[in-house]
C-alpha cells in the first residue's frame, strides 16, 4: 500500500465524518466529532479511516456506497458495513458480524475505550464489558498490541 494513498483515505474519511456529524453533539454536549477523533487518534494509521466514518452510516445519511463513491477502499468500506449497528437488530447479531470482521473488532474496541472513558449510563457499561471478551481476540489479529495501547490488559 502506497503511504499517500493511506494518508488520503484518512484525510477523506475526517472530511466525510466532519460533514456527516455536522451539528451533532454527545451527552456531555461535546461536538460529536471529538469522539471518532479520539477513537482514530487511538488506533493504528492503518485502521483510522474506518474509527474516523464508524458512526457515520448509523448517525447520518452516508451509505457505504458514498463512501466507495468517495474513493476508499473495500476495506474501509467493508469494515465500517461490519460496525455499523443496524435499526432494531440484536446486540448479539451486531457482535457476530463485528467479530468476524477483525479491522472492525479493533476499532470497536477503541471507540468503547472512549465511551468507557466518558462516564457512560451503566447499562451501557455492562454491555461494553461483556462485549470486550468476544471483541478483543479478533482485534488482535490486525492489532497485536490492542489490549495494551487501549488498558484492556485484564479483559479477555
Amino acid at each position: 500500500m502506497n503511504p499517500d494513498s493511506l494518508a488520503e483515505w484518512i484525510e477523506t474519511a475526517r472530511d466525510i465524518a466532519s460533514r456527516a456529524h455536522a451539528g451533532q453533539t454527545r451527552r456531555d454536549g461535546l461536538p460529536y466529532l471529538t469522539h471518532p477523533a479520539a477513537v482514530a487518534s487511538s488506533v493504528p494509521p492503518i485502521l483510522q479511516p474506518i474509527a474516523w466514518l464508524h458512526d457515520v452510516c448509523e448517525d447520518s445519511d452516508v451509505t457505504p456506497e458514498d463512501l466507495r463513491h468517495d474513493g476508499l477502499p473495500e476495506y474501509v468500506v467493508v469494515a465500517v458495513e461490519a460496525v455499523t449497528k443496524r435499526e432494531g437488530e440484536e446486540y448479539e447479531v451486531y457482535l457476530d458480524r463485528v467479530v468476524a470482521n477483525p479491522q472492525a473488532a479493533a476499532v470497536k474496541c477503541a471507540d468503547i475505550a472512549h465511551n468507557l472513558g466518558s462516564q457512560p449510563k451503566p447499562s451501557s457499561r455492562a454491555k461494553y464489558l461483556l462485549a470486550l471478551p468476544r471483541l478483543l481476540p479478533a482485534a488482535e489479529v490486525v492489532w497485536p498490541d490492542v489490549r495494551l495501547v487501549l488498558g484492556f490488559a485484564g479483559h479477555g
